[in-house]
């Protein structure tokens, strides 16, 4: 398992569902914290392509809420730091229409990152690649 680069992301991919689903109006931008309860974002159609080119801001304490949605200040990632932004993007081919809504909507899923887009260590996805990789690394 691989981290998403934020330069490997395939704009492409988003124009062709788009034209795909000229009725889709919004976009979920969605996360699971480390719960695996899903947090994000609702945005306009048009919106999603700077979600592509550029991704969305995200605090990172995200990562530190318990199952009732309450920030756990002892992980270091809420008020202490200020409960700053890291930058979230897309995951290639995860964009998918939502037939369930009333309103036409399709949902992404993202992967958090630092700024400087090397993958955010509390991101449940880089987690499990840290495990895979010693996995591995006992054969």
């Amino acid at each position: 398992m691989t981290s998403v680069s934020p330069c490997a992301i395939p704009v492409d991919e988003m124009g062709e569902f788009l034209k795909a689903h000229p009725e889709v109006q919004f976009v979920d931008l969605l996360i699971a914290d480390m719960n695996g309860v899903v947090r994000g974002k609702r945005i306009e159609r048009a919106s999603l392509v700077k979600v592509y080119e550029k991704g969305i801001n995200l605090p990172a304490s995200l990562f530190a809420l318990d199952i009732n949605g309450s920030t756990v200040e002892s992980t270091g990632l809420g008020l202490d730091i200020g409960d700053s932004d890291r930058i979230c993007y897309p995951i290639p081919g995860t964009l998918s229409f939502e037939p369930w809504q009333k309103r036409p909507t399709a949902q992404l899923l993202m992967t958090m990152h630092e700024l400087d887009g090397t993958p955010f260590f509390a991101d449940p996805r880089e987690v499990l690649r840290g495990v895979v990789e010693k996995f591995d690394a006992l054969g």
